[in-house]
């Protein structure tokens, strides 16, 4: 009974907003870490996640983080390069500044496109509306997510929102 009760609402919801898939799809996130300021942004959060999930009240008090390595030097963990790109310095002070955002949503704000205008260029360029693109042909599809992501000031996780495509499509097809 549940089965079915759930099937009717993906159903359902999938119609009413025009997608197409499993209603929890995209639940685990994960992106490239391709710049030293995202690669110092994405080691921030790794050591504040302890603290957000309140499974501690301070970076140095979880067990399991690699933090203490960065800061004593016993060898396990590579710090080399995060210290050169941070500063044995400022490292400390860099990782207990608090941040407001999340990781996976960091962009360079002075190339990046809002959803609305990213919207509206793919309407404008490709005479389709965006969320629209899953309900063409697979290679027609592909090649609409390919043109899309060669725009300057789009990135995956951006493109996969407006589309209602899951970010692996979209990753598969940028790493070809």
């Amino acid at each position: 009974m549940f089965k079915r009760i759930g099937a009717r609402y993906v159903f359902w919801y999938n119609w009413k907003y025009r997608r197409s898939g499993h209603l929890f799809q995209d639940r685990y996130k994960s992106e490239p870490v391709e710049s030293d300021p995202y690669f110092t942004v994405v080691l921030r959060y790794i050591h504040q996640n302890p603290i957000k999930a309140r499974l501690c009240g301070s970076i140095c008090e979880y067990k399991w983080s690699s933090y203490k390595e960065y800061i004593h030097k016993n060898g396990i963990v590579d710090y080399e390069y995060a210290l050169a790109i941070i500063g044995n310095d400022s490292f400390e002070k860099f990782m207990f500044e608090t941040v407001d955002g999340h990781c996976l949503e960091y962009t360079d704000s002075s190339k990046r496109m809002t959803d609305e205008e990213l919207m509206a260029v793919i309407e404008e360029t490709f005479k389709i509306t965006a969320t629209m693109i899953q309900c063409e042909p697979k290679e027609s599809r592909n090649q609409l997510l390919e043109s899309i992501l060669r725009m300057e000031g789009v990135s995956t996780r951006q493109l996969s929102r407006v589309s209602g495509i899951s970010t692996n499509i979209i990753w598969t097809l940028q790493s070809r």
